[in-house]
């Protein structure tokens, strides 16, 4: 959402409104709020040129919104329904079975808007492993070991020898 500051100009205070999904780079013009102009008595435009701060775990594009969003090796494998944040609240987001680290998810006009146009919602999906393992955990892998039909290196043998 749009912001309001209050700045400090020329000993007069001015309250700037700052768009939503603005970027670092970009300028804001506010009229006849800037110096006074040599031989002719009256203000000049103020300009303003916008530095956004980075944020640990949101990254804006013009008004998409990307993020990082860590999932458990169940939540990949068998699929989940699961809470997450967005600019516009707490949503949904449907994992489907399968999935893979890396992967993409998109809520369609989840991101930033402006008047006329809304941005999207990415996630991209990380695959996060406890640091400690549970002994029902550690059993549980064992069988999933025992019973695994695919050898996830047999590819790369063959590419890695040739």
């Amino acid at each position: 959402m749009e912001q309001k500051k209050n700045l400090l100009v020329n000993d007069e205070r001015i309250e700037v409104t700052i768009p939503q999904g603005i970027e670092t780079g970009s300028k804001i013009r506010i009229k006849n709020k800037g110096n006074i102009q040599s031989g002719k008595g009256k203000r000049g435009d103020l300009l303003i040129e916008v530095s956004v701060k980075s944020h640990p775990i949101w990254k804006v594009k013009g008004l998409d919104v990307y993020a990082d969003l860590p999932l458990s090796l169940d939540e990949f494998a068998l699929g989940a329904n699961i809470m997450v944040v967005s600019p516009q609240g707490d949503t949904y987001l449907s994992i489907p079975s399968g999935s893979l680290p890396e992967q993409k998810l998109r809520l369609q006009g989840q991101g930033l808007h402006n008047l006329d146009t809304q941005g999207d919602l990415f996630f991209t999906l990380k695959l996060k492993l406890p640091e400690n393992w549970s002994a029902d955990e550690l059993r549980l892998l064992e069988k999933l070991r025992s019973v695994r039909i695919d050898e996830p290196r047999s590819s790369w043998f063959e590419k890695a020898r040739t």
